[in-house]
């Protein structure tokens, strides 16, 4: 790799898919790292992409960033990359340098691989290529793609039970259709207005327990939108951190607490400038 450059601090811009894909770290975390960098000098330069002349965008190191900005510097050095792929550059840049728990994961496959929340199959291939692109062990994927398909463990069920199960989660046109493929295997589908899911061929027992599991699982539900549950976890971690409830929380939002409750499910989207009253006000307190 070529030397870093040197770059003004003004002329750079957090990433936006950064504080979605990743938590942001606490004041007392950034001035600790800050003091580290005074004392031993900055140990691994970050790394940002050119958007427009003199103006980058950080990739990795925006918490490197934020310490010395806290310390009064000017500027730092950057290496200057251009990813074929972006968001995979900046997830695997940053899966190793935290601990990242299973729900962290979740907010990382909801914003790069969204077919791990679709009824269809995902292929060996696909996860070998996520895992290589993102760092993120192969054994580990297959593990969390296991728990977002399936959720709680039922044993035999009939498929007047499987109806039941599919029709709490209100879809418009519901329909269960089981088909012979022969062999003992069958193809079991499940569709309503703008929905598909499919699981099989495999034995009935597997077909029908796989979709019970699926049925389950808050990641098949009518209203769960992959695209905002990754701020909306965020919001629940920050709220539990500050020891508040919804209703709180709510209350001192000026909010309803259904609507918070359906914020916090992933529901509607989170602007930022809500979010940034969520922080205030469990930072406060926390």
């Amino acid at each position: 790799m070529a030397a870093p450059t040197r770059i003004p601090l003004k002329a750079l811009k957090p990433h936006p898919k950064n504080q979605v894909l990743f938590p942001p770290k606490s004041v007392e975390f950034i001035r600790s790292l800050a003091d580290d960098i005074n004392r031993h000098g900055l140990q691994e330069p970050i790394s940002v992409r050119v958007v427009d002349r003199g103006e980058y965008l950080i990739l990795s190191g925006e918490n490197r960033f934020k310490a010395v900005t806290l310390l009064g510097w000017d500027d730092i050095d950057a290496h200057i990359v251009d990813p074929d792929d972006e968001l995979a550059y900046l997830i695997s840049r940053n899966i190793g340098r935290r601990q990242t728990g299973y729900s962290g994961r979740v907010n990382i496959y909801t914003a790069y691989c969204p077919d791990f929340f679709q009824g269809k199959k995902v292929q060996n291939d696909r996860l070998v290529e996520v895992s290589k692109k993102t760092m993120i062990p192969l054994a580990t994927l297959k593990s969390d793609l296991k728990k977002i398909r399936l959720g709680a463990g039922v044993k035999d069920i009939t498929m007047d039970q499987l109806k039941e199960l599919w029709s709490k989660k209100k879809l418009k046109g519901l329909r269960l259709n089981l088909s012979d493929m022969g062999n003992g295997n069958f193809l079991l589908q499940v569709t309503g207005k703008n929905t598909e899911y499919q699981w099989g061929p495999g034995t009935f027992r597997e077909v029908v327990r796989q979709s019970a599991e699926a049925a389950q699982s808050k990641y098949f539900d009518k209203n769960f939108r992959p695209e905002n549950m990754a701020l909306a976890e965020k919001i629940k971690e920050l709220r539990k951190a500050a020891g508040l409830t919804q209703f709180q929380l709510a209350q001192k939002l000026g909010y309803s607490q259904s609507y918070f409750a359906e914020l916090e499910g992933g529901k509607w989207e989170c602007s930022g400038t809500l979010f940034d009253d969520i922080f205030r006000i469990c930072e406060e307190r926390m």
